[in-house]
């Protein structure tokens, strides 16, 4: 959960934003049974009461400081920078017991996870979007610090703890490939077996150990792309799980990424109907 500020051509919009955020709102929409844990100080509080008031189980792990945000999206590209961060991750500390679950996600931003984060939970399915693991730290000006992209450098201690690995084009340094399908494939094979290389409007690339690159058509649209990869993530997830299909997940994450993108009201059934709707479109083409 972060307290972030998003610039865009027509204003300022003031915001809790965040994997827990997109992620946990997603999770009301499709009525999952979810518990949510964050990271931070009280300064995150009114974002975790609008969870509270959706119904969802939420736990806040105390620190001195929050993941706090200001993203620039004008010019039709996203620049992040950070306002504050945590520099002392989750760990096993912080939990009575490990936790047991049908499947976990983990949205790191910036610092709060750690390979002991992982171990903490004991879960059929482990599910981790990397974008945290590769963003580094600028210095201070301003009262911000400009955050790049950068290679994941811890990524050797994550192989085979890891069931789904979600990267996108930003996170593709220092992976070994020479495209960035083909580093998709690499890290299949090589301790991650399924991983998600999700580009925005392009299809959605489905890379798997001992299976060939599929790539799963997105529908186009318009709006705020604001929180699309984590609902995309909650989407697929939840149905993955439900299905143990795949291929009909990522279909299924990218049309509930479409309906927030849109603005447009959707629940599960709507979601699903869509969802076959695109799937048989894809098959005929």
């Amino acid at each position: 959960m972060s307290h972030s500020f998003a610039t865009y051509d027509e204003g300022i919009k003031e915001r809790y934003g965040g994997g827990v955020s997109y992620g946990g709102k997603t999770a009301a929409i499709l009525k999952i049974p979810t518990q949510i844990i964050t990271i931070g100080t009280d300064d995150i509080e009114p974002g975790i009461d609008e969870l509270k008031k959706l119904g969802l189980q939420i736990q806040r792990v105390k620190r001195e400081k929050s993941n706090n945000f200001s993203n620039d999206y004008r010019n039709g590209e996203r620049k992040i920078f950070a306002r504050s961060y945590i520099n002392s991750p989750l760990s096993l500390s912080d939990f009575y017991e490990k936790i047991v679950c049908d499947g976990v996600i983990f949205f790191p931003g910036l610092h709060e996870i750690s390979l002991e984060s992982i171990l903490s939970f004991d879960a059929k399915v482990i599910f981790l979007d990397i974008a945290g693991f590769t963003r580094k730290l600028g210095e201070l000006g301003n009262g911000l610090y400009p955050i790049t992209h950068g290679h994941w450098e811890s990524m050797s201690l994550f192989r085979n703890k890891i069931d789904v690995l979600k990267v996108s084009h930003e996170d593709m340094e220092g992976i070994e490939g020479n495209s960035e399908v083909e580093k998709a494939q690499n890290l299949a094979e090589n301790g991650f077996p399924i991983v998600l290389f999700t580009r925005g409007e392009k299809s959605t690339i489905l890379a798997r150990k001992g299976k060939p690159i599929l790539e799963i058509p997105v529908e186009k649209t318009n709006g705020d792309i604001a929180g699309a990869g984590e609902v995309f993530s909650v989407g697929f997830m939840f149905e993955y799980l439900l299905t143990n299909d795949v291929i009909k997940a990522v279909f299924f994450g990218n049309i509930c990424a479409w309906y927030k993108i849109r603005g447009e009201e959707y629940n599960y059934n709507k979601a699903k109907k869509k969802t076959e709707e695109v799937f048989l479109k894809a098959k005929q083409q």
